[in-house]
C-alpha cells in the first residue's frame, strides 16, 4: 500500500513540474535566441566539449577549459592514462567485487545446480548425504547466496560506473567505456555472465577502450563473458564428427581406468563433448552484424556460418568455476573454410584470429564503427562527409580509435551550430550530468539504480545484443519525461538517500548554462498545485509547500528543461 502510494506521489510532483514546463513560455524548446546559423562563441564550444566528451560540466569545470583552451582539453582526455585520478580511485575501493577475478566470484557465489551435482556425484561414490529435508534447505540457502551474489556483483558495478561518470576526471574515457559496453553488449543476469562481466569492463573494454579497434575486439572475443552471452562456448564440429569423438574418448578412458589411472582432465573433457549440440551460430551473426561489418556490410547467411565455424573449440576451461578462455580442438571443426570469398585454411585457433583481424580491419567496419561514434558524438543523423572522415582514418591508421576521435573532434562539424545541443541525453547522462550540474556528493547510492530503470536504461541489464540506442526516439516519450522530472525534483530537493546537493554553490553553473528560470509568479502557482495535489492525493506529507522552498522547484525546473535533457 505505501509503495503504491508513492509512486503515485512521484507521477503527482513529476505531472506538476511538467505543467510547470508547459506554462512557462519558450521553455518547451531549445534556442539560442536567433543564433541558429551563427558560429558558436568560445563558452558554447567549451560547454559541447564538455557535454559530449564527458557528462557534463560540474562547478569550476568551464573555467579549467578555459584555462586550458580547447585544444589542450581534447589532447588530454585523448590520453587518459597520463591524467590522475586519485580521488576517483579513493572512492572505487569500497567496491570489492570491482578487483576479484571471476574464479574468485565463482568460489564466493556458487551455483546452486553445481552444488546439486556434486551431491549427487558424492551419492553415487556412496558417500553419505543426511536427510533429504537437509539436503532441499542446502539448496534454498545455495540459491539465496547466488541471487545475493548477483546482485552485489550488479550493484557495485552500477555504483562504480554511476561513481566514474560524477567523479572521473578521464571523461572521454567514461563515454567510451559506456559506448563499449553497448557496443558490445552482455547481459549480466544470464546465467555465468553474473560472475564475468567485472571482468569483461574492467579488463577487457575500459583498458582498451581507445586502442586499436582490432585488439578489442579480439579480447571481446576471447572474452568468457562473450562466449557465454552468445553461446559460443558450446558451438562445436557437427553432431556427427563429435559422436566419433565421443566414442573414441570413452574407449581411452574405459582403457585408462582398466589400467587403474586416469584424468580428471578427460572426463571433464568428455562431460562437455557429452553436451555438445554442433555448430551454434549466434555470436559469428552478432560479430558481423553488431560488432564489425553492420546489417549491410555485405556478408551473406554463409558467411555467417563459415565464421562459426571457423570460431568452433573457441570455449571456457572450468566456466563454473569462472574460468578463463581456451582453445579445444576436440571441439572444432576441421577443414578450410570461406570466409568474404577469401579460403581460411585449416589451422584449429589461428582460423578464429584471422577472422577477428579480417573483420576488424574491412572497409565495412570502417564505415560502421565510425558512423556510430559519429552518431555518438555529433548527431543522430550522421552528416556523411564526417563519417567518410572518420572511416578514412579508420582504415589509414589500422582501425585506431584515439585518431579516430580526434578527426571527429578537429572537423567543422563537430563545432557547427546544427549539431549544438542536438543529442538528447540518455538516463544515465542525464543523471550524472545533474549530479555533476548540482555539484553533489554521494555515497554508494543504489537508488540511482531504480531511477535509471524507471527511465529505461537497466545497467547491465540489456537483454538484446544491440545494447541500449543511443538515439532521441529511444529516450523521449510521456513516462520517461515524467520519470525525468520526478528525478529532478528528487535530486534538487535532497530526497535521494546518500545524494546531497548544494544549489547555492551549483547555481551560478546554471546560470553559465543559460537554464530556464522561472518567474517568482509561476514558482508560486507550483507551489500551489504541489499543494492541491498533496490534497486531493491524501499525501500532504510529500508534497506540502515546506518541502519544497522556492529555490528547490526553480532547480528542479532547471533540471529538468529541455536544454538540460539535450547535451
Amino acid at each position: 500500500m505505501h509503495s503504491s502510494a508513492s509512486g503515485k506521489t512521484r507521477q503527482s510532483i513529476g505531472a506538476v513540474l511538467l505543467c510547470l514546463l508547459l506554462i512557462i513560455p519558450g521553455s518547451s524548446t531549445y534556442s539560442r535566441a536567433g543564433d541558429e546559423h551563427k558560429a558558436l562563441t568560445e563558452k558554447e564550444k567549451i560547454l559541447h566539449l564538455l557535454n559530449r566528451l564527458g557528462f557534463g560540466p560540474r562547478p569550476g569545470d568551464i573555467e579549467k577549459v578555459t584555462a586550458m583552451g580547447l585544444e589542450a582539453y581534447i589532447e588530454q582526455q585523448l590520453h587518459p592514462q597520463e591524467i590522475p585520478d586519485p580521488a576517483l580511485e579513493k572512492r572505487l575501493s569500497a567496491f570489492k567485487t570491482l578487483t576479484m577475478t571471476p574464479q574468485e566470484l565463482a568460489e564466493l557465489y556458487p551455483n546452486p545446480n553445481q552444488q546439486r551435482r556434486q551431491r549427487e556425484g558424492a551419492e553415487n561414490n556412496g558417500e553419505m548425504m543426511g536427510e533429504s529435508a537437509e539436503a532441499t534447505r542446502e539448496m534454498q540457502e545455495a540459491r539465496r547466496q547466488m541471487r545475493a551474489g548477483l546482485q552485489r556483483i550488479r550493484f557495485e558495478l552500477s555504483e562504480a560506473k554511476i561513481m566514474r561518470a560524477v567523479y572521473s576526471e578521464r571523461h572521454l574515457q567514461e563515454v567510451m567505456s559506456d559506448f563499449w559496453m553497448n557496443h558490445f553488449n552482455i547481459f549480466l543476469a544470464k546465467g555465468l555472465d553474473r560472475v564475468y562481466t567485472t571482468d569483461f569492463e574492467e579488463n577487457v573494454v575500459r583498458p582498451l577502450a581507445l586502442g586499436k579497434f582490432e585488439d578489442l575486439l579480439m579480447a571481446t572475443a576471447k572474452s568468457p563473458a562473450m562466449l557465454y552471452y552468445l553461446d559460443n562456448w558450446i558451438s562445436t564440429a557437427p553432431a556427427e564428427v563429435m559422436e566419433e569423438r565421443v566414442s573414441e574418448l570413452r574407449s581411452r578412458l574405459g582403457s585408462q581406468r582398466r589400467q587403474g589411472r586416469g584424468g580428471q582432465g578427460e572426463r571433464a573433457l568428455l562431460r562437455l563433448l557429452q553436451r555438445a549440440k554442433g555448430l551454434n551460430e549466434n555470436y559469428a551473426r552478432e560479430l558481423m552484424e553488431l560488432h564489425t561489418l553492420g546489417v549491410d556490410g555485405g556478408y551473406s547467411q554463409e558467411d555467417v556460418i563459415q565464421v562459426a565455424r571457423c570460431l568452433t573449440g573457441w570455449t571456457i576451461s572450468a566456466p563454473r568455476q569462472g574460468g578463463s578462455f581456451q582453445f579445444r580442438p576436440f571441439l572444432h571443426e576441421d577443414g578450410d573454410k570461406v570466409v568474404l570469398g577469401r579460403r581460411v585454411r585449416s589451422q584449429g585457433i589461428e582460423e578464429g584470429e584471422q577472422v577477428i583481424r579480417m573483420l576488424a580491419n574491412h572497409p565495412s567496419t570502417a564505415r560502421f564503427i565510425s558512423t556510430k561514434l559519429v552518431r555518438r558524438f555529433v548527431a543522430d543523423d550522421p552528416p556523411a562527409d564526417l563519417v567518410d572522415a572518420a572511416s578514412l582514418t579508420f582504415e589509414r591508421t589500422g582501425g585506431d580509435i584515439r585518431e579516430v576521435l580526434r578527426t571527429l573532434f578537429t572537423h567543422p562539424h563537430f563545432f557547427s551550430p546544427a549539431v549544438y545541443q542536438a543529442k538528447v541525453k540518455k538516463p544515465l547522462e542525464l543523471v550524472a550530468s545533474a549530479l555533476r550540474a548540482s555539484g553533489a556528493e554521494m555515497k554508494p547510492a543504489r537508488h540511482l539504480m531504480r531511477i535509471l530503470a524507471e527511465m529505461g536504461e537497466a545497467l547491465y541489464l540489456c537483454q538484446e545484443p544491440t545494447g541500449y540506442p543511443d538515439v532521441a526516439s529511444a529516450w523521449i516519450n510521456t513516462n520517461s519525461l515524467l520519470q525525468r522530472l520526478n528525478f529532478a525534483l528528487a535530486l534538487a530537493s535532497d530526497r535521494i538517500p546518500q545524494i546531497r546537493v548544494d544549489l547555492a554553490s551549483a547555481w551560478p553553473l546554471f546560470q553559465q548554462l543559460g537554464l530556464p528560470e522561472p518567474s517568482a509568479q509561476q514558482l508560486q502557482q507550483t507551489r500551489s498545485l504541489l499543494s492541491q495535489v498533496g490534497e486531493e492525493g491524501n499525501q500532504r506529507s510529500d508534497l506540502r509547500p515546506a518541502r519544497f522552498p522556492k529555490q528547490v522547484i526553480a532547480a528542479a525546473f532547471m533540471l529538468g528543461s529541455p536544454q538540460f535533457q539535450k547535451r
